[in-house]
């Protein structure tokens, strides 16, 4: 009996040590879990740059384009009273119509002048002891007028006060072409991009191989800023100073790559 039982322990513990053995030996031969979770390495954030897991690189681009100021937007008013409301508009008729001629006099086109504001009101006279009476009337037109000449600008300024004009509200200068320099900016802004993706892609051992998307940043518009930067010019009279102006415009590119080794690979047919 008891040589029975020592067989037995020596069988049971035989089988023992041979299923220990055997999940050892799955669990050596077994990968381990972090390897089936790993992830590709991203690119590293430089610059704006985010790697998507298609493969896709967004990238921001931006760029800035001056030109120097050519053209002027004069808003030019004539003010007349008179205490009957006929009379004023009359008064203020004939002395829009010298400024207009000397206008066309000074090569400005019909298209280049136009109306923005005209309007009748009641003239008071307020007393001390807070009582009011009616005077008259006012009539104030007001017209936006675009010299393309600024070496007449000056001048031009001054004959118009000589014909009548009362009020110069407002003086822009800016460049003729704005589109022009809006496209160049807009062009440098992605080649900025690009310039931005290669780096960053050959950095991490990728490659661009297209553009998926591209566009404007939302609610970025093409910015005039305007300077002082050229010298004033003394046109005869009135001293003006056109400056230079700076279109700023910024654009989001997202492009495709690859890994370098995986387009070597495609070239050989593997």
């Amino acid at each position: 009996m008891k040589r029975l039982i020592v067989i037995l322990a020596v069988v049971v513990c035989g089988l023992g040590g041979i299923a220990l053995l055997r999940g050892q030996g799955e669990q050596i031969g077994k990968p381990p879990q972090q390897n089936e979770d790993r992830k590709p390495m991203p690119l590293p954030g430089v610059g704006g740059g985010k790697l998507t897991s298609q493969g896709e690189l967004t990238i921001d681009g931006s760029a800035e384009v001056k030109a120097a100021n050519d053209c002027a937007t004069l808003f030019l008013g004539v003010n007349t009273r008179d205490p009957k409301a006929s009379a004023a508009v009359n008064k203020n008729g004939d002395a829009m119509r010298r400024v207009m001629k000397v206008l066309r006099d000074a090569g400005v086109g019909e298209k280049d002048v136009r109306t923005v504001q005209f309007y009748l009101s009641q003239t008071w006279e307020h007393h001390k002891d807070g009582s009011s009476k009616m005077t008259g009337f006012a009539v104030s037109n007001t017209l936006s007028v675009e010299v393309k000449n600024l070496e007449k600008l000056g001048s031009v300024l001054d004959a118009a006060i000589e014909a009548g004009l009362t009020d110069v509200s407002r003086l822009q200068f800016k460049p003729q072409d704005v589109a022009k320099q809006t496209m160049e900016a807009r062009g440098r802004a992605v080649q900025d991009a690009r310039r931005k993706a290669d780096a960053l892609a050959a950095a991490a051992g990728y490659k661009v191989t297209g553009i998926k998307s591209l566009a404007e940043h939302s609610g970025i518009r093409p910015m005039p800023m305007y300077a002082g930067a050229m010298a004033a010019r003394d046109a005869g009279g009135a001293n003006v100073t056109p400056g230079w102006s700076t279109t700023r415009l910024q654009v989001a590119v997202t492009f495709t790559i690859a890994p370098k080794a995986a387009e070597a690979d495609d070239r050989l047919g593997r």
